[in-house]
């Protein structure tokens, strides 16, 4: 958990569920697949969000 993406300090903690791996370990290939899937990020934000 020593990599740190400029901009995205969160990568580090964060984990892409589908491929069980932080999204500091993400290969370009895996970027380019979960590329324009954001429904996790969507399901999250609609279950954690306060109105």
């Amino acid at each position: 958990m020593n990599k740190i993406e400029p901009g995205y300090p969160l990568n580090s903690i964060s984990i892409n569920k589908k491929l069980n791996k932080y999204f500091t370990d993400l290969t370009a290939e895996n970027k380019l697949n979960i590329k324009g899937d954001e429904s996790d990020v969507v399901a999250f934000l609609a279950n954690n969000l306060k109105k």
